[in-house]
């Protein structure tokens, strides 16, 4: 099949083209209307522990630190914490659906723990990991 034989058979076929390039653009406009943007906020925490007087006290805390962060982000997703941010910000969802819109995972080897929060406004989206954050931090 030469350039020849594809123009041919578009001019056969161009209602064929047309209509699905119509069908394809309406199809990607509609989808735009009609779907709810969701933003994205994050925040980065650091655990520590007190440092030692010594280098391997350090570095026990360290050691230490790592392996409760995988804890500390299940925390973070979890029940109580959902349901203080809700309390605080006086939102309108429930701590489960609140919980739903939450990420937090731990960097492997690191002391830091990655938050994620979803919601169709930034702002909301903004204090609710804000939040999430502050209110880890006082639990």
């Amino acid at each position: 099949m030469n350039l020849q034989d594809v123009v041919k058979l578009l001019r056969h076929r161009w209602i064929t083209v047309c209509v699905t390039i119509a069908v394809c653009v309406l199809g990607a406009v509609l989808y735009s209307v009609l779907t709810t943007p969701l933003y994205q906020a994050s925040t980065r925490l650091f655990v520590s522990t007190a440092s030692g007087s010594s280098l391997a006290e350090t570095y026990q805390g360290n050691r230490f630190s790592q392996e409760r962060v995988i804890s500390y982000a299940e925390l973070l997703k979890g029940q109580t914490l959902a349901q203080r941010t809700v309390d605080k910000l006086g939102l309108s969802l429930s701590a489960g659906r609140l919980q739903e819109r939450i990420t937090a995972g731990a960097k492997p080897e690191t002391v830091l723990i990655d938050v994620d929060v979803l919601d169709e406004s930034p702002v909301r989206a903004r204090d609710i990991a804000n939040t999430l954050s502050d209110e880890f931090v006082v639990m």
